[in-house]
């Protein structure tokens, strides 16, 4: 090494007006000494200290100078730039623990805006990667503290060697404030804009190559600095190395997931807006309500992961036309849930330690309820990514504070608008950013109270993410300030849907307020649970700086508030925690945080192998469940509940139709036959769920069923899934059914069934019975109830056949051991009601109340079981008014019309309400309604008639009247 000793450069005094002496040493390009410096720009460098050394080593840590540069040799023989730089650094104050980040523009000419974003663009990769927020400048020009440097190489694991790009990492992660200093002719791409670029690519590959397997491998592995130092280099690797693991385990295994219910949906909603965009919005397709319920509420859904898998399929195509669409989605889908692990991890990883991240991948990875949705689940998942995305960036941009990068704003901005690009509900990210930035406001009013920081670096971000969030949303663009809004209220009073659900053994439609907590606290892995209440370790042992404070708090808020709110708002949430499954990985954060504080906590070498001993004792269950029970993860219930058995028949467990996948595969091994289409196969699950990837399977002769009607049709072969059973049918013997040949299992639970009808007796009964057969009907449902003696759909069926040959007792008797086989069986309910009803007012002059009180009573329990049943409505309007209750009646009448709005007798109901309250005007307004659904009801004319008598228009009253005696059978 030769030195050249020169007098240090000077700068401004700091502070007190002292003077302060700032030394450069400038570690020269290899192969190159200070003589080599051209003469016309040697003067330059007069006042700085030469290393002829390419690298920083560790020796030259004595080096007893202020600050330390690695310029390539274009910076050193081009006039204009470490002159610059020079020159501005002696007229610059100086503060304590500051670096100097030169950047500016070129000094020969003002280039044009193009060049600039040319310079800008060409050094992004550079920069992503070194954490400088240089904008105009890359890393070369940096000057870096000495004394930083000194201090990363006290720590034992550091590496031997540094270059710039490494330093400038480093002393990012080590959050050493940063000060771009702008100079005015710095614009220089030496190597032109695409020479420029993939260098910087190259150099970043380079760099994570360092910084992930070199560097770690240099270091050396020790058991003691594992064990006491959760940023130890070797961690590093292992980040490393999980990640490409999950990754390329991600990708093989995608194609293994069946359709959801869900997917045919969105598929056609993404073909939709795709067709919308690519048209320039002339294709309007997507609007036409007419087709169907689904398309209205579509619309109001960012739809930024449908178009983007139809983009890709329709890419596919060209090269592969026989491509599997919906595989092409379930591996972009896994990709998405590959990045929330990931984006876990670096979040970990940011607020505690390296070691924390790849725990926090680990339990993501072995969290069997989040990750068996991450491969076809294109709603919940794609909104979970960017919420995490966003909570990441937003802890990046508080721990950088008061000079957030760029770079984390920018992908703040990405994350923002991919979030809402989902779901309207990603407004919520939007709120929080807001909340936390003026949280950092209050925690620094006293000092600089001013708002103007936090606008100029808030408002880019949040306007920048909303216009990401609507750009590919045709309802968002065609109201691009109340769209958003809007869609948020419609699904914060969703009632599009009325699904019910086993919850607590109970198939319910409205959950109790602790359904996701609950959900959560026996479908997450024991690992995550344990460690949620260790995070008060984190602040135990440590003070901790403010912003990190900031930063952990806005994880636990991000956790807890959605679920807080849904649970005050009261939204309407089904399909277990699905909905909130964005929650989860900030709760997997504050895990493995609370893990890896407990790991510091405590020095003693036994205490911290228990502690792994515990991690990994709770661990091992989840993760042997996600191994085994590949690719049922989703049904997975942890211990507190005894796994999937103990589950079994008190919450759903195949919702989104996994297992007819594999039933259907059965098939094409064991009855190819049945996919010639001549025998009928009969199934409680769509047909995409059975057909998609089972080659030959879609000319199979399918009929879907309903609950409550597995044996009306004329099928064959069904392939059943329990997910419309009740906990007796689950439990009490039916499950699986008589005939079954096959099933599929999950956690040693039958959870599909194929099955070979045992006899057509029940088919026949059912023609009977529509027939009016009521004889024939009665024979071949007691024949099919010897074969089937606990299917409750025969006694059902016996009860209709006796009332309908008047022998009411009979009836009753069935109905009564419909319910004993299916609690909750709001069809057996009904029967019971109607029945009642009918025996009640039998004697019109003597009716009795006894019949007609327990007749209301069962019509109220069939619609506690099902709130939409039109049926028990009408007769609970009936009941009341005839027992003199108008506003009760009232009620019920109006419920109806809600539930269902299409039928005449909600609408005739009220008309009757207010005929008896001689409302004559309202009575004819809703009776006319009826009167247009049903323009061939003989009763509706014979009302009209009553009210215009009421009215005392008796011509017209006649009229009715004749109209009706005409409609009369």
């Amino acid at each position: 090494m030769s030195k050249k000793n020169r007098a240090p450069v000077t700068a401004s005094p700091a502070s007190k007006g002292q003077e302060h002496k700032l030394s450069v040493t400038i570690v020269l390009p290899e192969g190159m000494s200070s003589e080599r410096i051209p003469s016309d720009v040697s003067a330059i460098y007069q006042k700085c200290e030469w290393l002829e050394h390419h690298q920083l080593s560790a020796p030259y840590t004595q080096v007893q100078t202020d600050v330390i540069t690695f310029p390539t040799a274009e910076d050193l023989t081009t006039k204009g730039r470490m002159d610059v730089v020079l020159e501005r650094l002696s007229k610059t104050p100086l503060s304590k623990g500051t670096v100097y980040i030169p950047c500016g523009k070129i000094a020969q000419a003002k280039p044009s805006y193009a060049a600039q974003w040319k310079h800008w663009i060409s050094g992004v990769p550079e920069r992503w990667f070194s954490g400088l927020d240089v904008h105009k400048a890359v890393h070369t020009c940096t000057l870096y503290p000495v004394k930083e440097i000194q201090a990363y190489y006290q720590n034992p694991f550091a590496g031997k060697t540094l270059t710039g790009l490494d330093l400038s990492k480093r002393l990012y992660h080590m959050q050493t404030p940063c000060l771009p200093l702008e100079t005015p002719r710095l614009l220089y791409t030496p190597k032109g804009f695409w020479g420029h670029t993939f260098s910087g690519i190259a150099l970043a590959v380079k760099q994570i190559k360092k910084d992930f397997i070199q560097h770690p491998l240099q270091s050396g592995i020790t058991l003691k600095g594992a064990m006491n130092d959760g940023n130890a280099p070797i961690y590093r690797l292992g980040f490393l190395i999980v990640a490409l693991v999950i990754f390329l385990g991600m990708t093989i295994i995608s194609g293994h997931y069946n359709v959801t219910w869900d997917e045919e949906t969105v598929q056609e909603s993404g073909e939709l807006v795709f067709d919308y965009l690519s048209s320039g919005g002339t294709d309007t397709t997507m609007f036409n309500f007419s087709e169907g319920r689904n398309r209205y509420t579509n619309q109001h859904y960012g739809i930024y992961f449908d178009v983007f898998a139809v983009a890709v399929q329709k890419t596919v195509q060209l090269f592969y036309s026989d491509v599997n669409i919906y595989g092409v989605r379930h591996l972009l889908n896994a990709w998405n849930g590959f990045l929330i692990l990931l984006f876990t991890g670096l979040l970990t990883w940011r607020l505690l330690d390296v070691r924390s991240g790849i725990l926090a991948m680990l339990i993501l990875l072995f969290s069997p309820s989040f990750f068996g949705h991450s491969f076809n689940n294109p709603k919940d998942i794609p909104f979970a990514l960017g919420f995490v995305m966003g909570l990441y960036y937003l802890v990046r941009t508080i721990k950088e504070w008061p000079r957030p990068r760029l770079q984390s704003r920018i992908m703040l901005s990405i994350g923002l608008g991919y979030c809402l690009g989902i779901r309207a509900g990603g407004l919520l990210l939007f709120a929080i950013v807001v909340l936390f930035l003026g949280i950092i406001w209050l925690l620094h009013v006293r000092k600089s109270p001013s708002i103007k920081p936090y606008l100029r670096y808030g408002l880019p971000v949040l306007i920048l993410g909303y216009l990401l969030g609507i750009m590919f949303w045709p309802y968002a663009l065609r109201n691009p300030l109340t769209g958003p809004f809007k869609a948020l209220q419609e699904f914060e009073n969703f009632s599009h849907l009325t699904y019910y659900e086993l919850f607590e053994g109970t198939r319910l439609y409205l959950k109790p307020w602790y359904y996701i907590p609950k959900y959560v606290l026996i479908t997450a892995p024991l690992v995550c649970l344990a460690g949620i209440p260790l995070i008060w370790a984190y602040f135990a042992k440590r003070k901790r700086a403010t912003l990190e404070k900031v930063a952990i708090g806005l994880v636990v808020f991000a956790s807890i508030f959605p679920v807080a709110y849904t649970i005050y708002k009261g939204s309407y949430l089904y399909n277990g925690w699905r909905h909130m499954l964005f929650v989860y990985p900030g709760l997997v954060a504050i895990a493995a945080i609370g893990w890896g504080s407990l790991l510091q906590f405590w020095n003693n070498k036994v205490i911290k192998g228990m502690i792994w001993g515990t991690m990994a004792a709770v661990m091992v269950p989840s993760a042997w469940f996600t191994i085994s029970q590949h690719p049922y993860q989703y049904m997975y219930f942890n211990e507190t509940v005894g796994g999937v058995k103990g589950a079994n028949g008190l919450y759903e467990l195949d919702y989104w139709n996994q297992t007819p996948r594999a039933a259907m595969e059965w098939i094409a091994k064991n009855k190819p036959e049945l996919f010639k289409g001549d025998i009928p196969v009969n199934s409680n699950n769509p047909k995409e769920t059975l057909t998609t990837f089972v080659k030959g399977s879609d000319s199979i002769q399918y009929r879907w069923t309903r609950e409550y009607e597995w044996t009306k049709g004329p099928w064959e072969y069904a392939i059943w899934t329990h997910r419309t059973l009740n906990k007796n049918q689950i439990l009490d013997g039916y499950w699986p059914p008589v005939g079954t040949i096959h099933t599929v299992e999950v956690g040693g639970i039958p959870v599909c069934a194929v099955v070979k009808r045992p006899s057509m007796m029940g088919y026949f009964g059912h023609q009977a019975l529509s027939s009016n057969k009521i004889d024939s009907a009665k024979y071949y449902f007691t024949q099919a109830l010897a074969q089937e003696p606990l299917e409750e759909e025969y006694h059902r069926a016996l009860g209709a056949a006796n009332r309908a040959g008047n022998d009411l007792l009979k009836a009753a008797e069935h109905y009564h051991k419909a319910l004993q086989i299916r609690d909750g069986n709001y069809e057996a309910y009904f029967g019971l009601g109607e029945l009642h009803y009918v025996m009640g007012l039998q004697d019109p002059k003597m009716p009795d109340k006894n019949l007609l009180e327990s007749s209301r009573e069962f019509l109220e329990k069939a619609v506690a079981y099902k709130n939409n049943y039109t049926s028990a409505y009408f007769y609970l309007g009936a009941l009341h008014m005839y027992s003199g209750r108008q506003n009760e009646a009232m009620q019920a009448y109006r419920t109806l019309t809600q539930v269902n709005s299409n039928v005449h007798y909600g609408w005739q109901g009220i008309g009757r309400v207010f005929l008896n309250l001689q409302q004559v005007d309202s009575a004819l307004a809703y009776l006319d309604v009826a009167q247009q659904l049903s323009p061939n009801s003989p009763d509706i004319y014979q009302d009209m008639a009553r009210a215009l008598q009421l009215r005392g228009d008796t011509e017209n009253a006649r009229k009715y009247l004749e109209k009706a005696r005409e409609l009369m059978p």
